[in-house]
């Protein structure tokens, strides 16, 4: 035990009660608390992160899947070669953004070069638009079914943690408004009704051709300018084809004769059926 005067100097400096500071002293230096030392990467160049982060986008470019093992192989392989443990990549990782999860799927489809090109084409469209000093409106639809109820809660399991959820699936409302940079336009909500039980499990199916073209004619259009530009998206029941283009068992060369198409009088199936795919036959977009 130390000097008493030295243990109530210390404990002041310290801030820290006097019996902690003796029972420190008594048990002595081996047994001091240590502070536990952050990990750091200072002895990690840029030049070896960029390696890391290039390794793990060439697997994702070679379709093969990136864990940590393959990582570490990977980069012990290569000629830059990887002079830390597999416990410090993993640490490395984290640090660099990385994280171990479910793969967004979505993603890779949303970043495919179509859509890539189909995206371009879109906003290159729309900047026209706006520089033009055109209204834009967007519109979409969603759903939302009156009796859902939240799917996960606290509970304990015990009969004080039960709600009233009524029996029945009750009804699917379908939504469908449009807005732009004003806000929403005025009188075009409409909110349509439809028992669950005949609700289809994907809601876009539940909607028709019919039902939005009337909502679009009667609501939208009267209550916007007349030079708007209308965004919406590929849903079946947004545009509707006029004539049903023939297929095998239907009569073609009727249908040909009747956009003006001249056709052989004897000509075979296979012939006509080229025709028509040769040919563009127009959409009517619902509402125009």
């Amino acid at each position: 035990m130390g000097d008493k005067g030295e243990i109530k100097e210390t404990s002041e400096l310290t801030n820290v009660p006097i019996r902690t500071v003796c029972r420190i002293v008594s048990a002595g230096s081996n047994h001091l608390p240590r502070k536990r030392t952050k990990i750091s990467f200072k002895r990690i160049d840029n030049f070896t992160e960029e390696h890391v982060r290039r390794t793990i986008y060439n697997f994702y470019l070679n379709n093969e899947i990136p864990t940590l093992r393959e990582i570490y192989q990977s980069l012990m392989r290569s000629e830059t070669g990887f002079e830390y443990s597999e416990t410090t990549l993993w640490r490395l990782l984290k640090k660099l953004g990385f994280k171990y999860g479910k793969l967004d799927e979505r993603r890779t489809v949303m970043e495919s070069p179509r859509l890539l090109l189909l995206r371009e084409k879109f906003i290159n469209k729309i900047r026209l638009r706006r520089s033009a000093g055109k209204n834009i409106i967007y519109l979409d639809e969603t759903w939302f079914d009156t009796h859902d109820t939240l799917k996960k809660v606290y509970t304990d399991n015990s009969p004080s943690c039960t709600t009233k959820a009524p029996c029945s699936r009750g009804k699917r409302l379908i939504i469908l408004h449009a807005g732009g940079e004003q806000g929403w336009i005025p009188g075009a909500l409409l909110i349509s009704s439809k028992h669950l039980k005949s609700s289809s499990a994907d809601y876009h199916e539940d909607m028709d051709s019919g039902l939005f073209e009337k909502w679009f004619t009667d609501q939208l259009l009267p209550n916007i300018p007349s030079s708007s530009v209308i965004v919406m998206d590929n849903a079946s029941y947004h545009s509707r084809q006029i004539e049903k283009i023939p297929s095998t068992n239907t009569r073609k060369s009727d249908f040909l004769r009747s956009h003006n198409i001249s056709v052989p009088e004897k000509s075979t199936i296979k012939s006509l059926l080229e025709v028509v795919k040769n040919n563009y036959f127009e959409k009517k977009i619902c509402g125009r």
